[in-house]
């Protein structure tokens, strides 16, 4: 029989690793489906837009998910409780602010009419979905 650390350990690595193939089919299907139903050229669209939002995503989180686990073990086993609190706080502003800077971005592109994001495959509905993703990527 395992032991009781190391079955919890392999549980959430079972759930984390679920959750990525998971996450991986299911950006397969929706390509699939996307290419499917509206053609390569706005599959190939909405992989440039993707790729600008990944970019903007590293930039856009300025590290938080890496030094979150080490603050918030650090914050935890501190008895002054007031630092984790105010860590996840200015995470929430930095969020909040990240969404605005996504949400101008996004704003500028599609009044741009020039814009390489403003092309006529936008117009049936890849507007909605690249607007959505760029509100996430925070």
């Amino acid at each position: 029989m395992i032991s009781s650390p190391v079955r919890k350990l392999l549980i959430r690595f079972s759930m984390l690793t679920g959750g990525r193939l998971a996450g991986a089919a299911a950006t397969l299907i929706a390509s699939l489906l996307i290419a499917r139903q509206m053609g390569a050229d706005t599959l190939g669209e909405l992989s440039a837009i993707l790729a600008v939002i990944s970019v903007l995503s590293v930039f856009l989180s300025a590290g938080f998910p890496a030094v979150a686990t080490i603050f918030t073990v650090e914050y935890t086993t501190n008895p002054r409780q007031g630092h984790l609190k105010g860590f996840i706080q200015a995470g929430w502003k930095h969020a909040f602010f990240g969404l605005v800077i996504c949400i101008i971005l996004a704003a500028v592109f599609f009044a741009m009419p020039a814009s390489p994001i403003s092309t006529p495959a936008l117009a049936g509905g890849l507007t909605i979905i690249t607007a959505f993703l760029l509100a996430i990527t925070v």
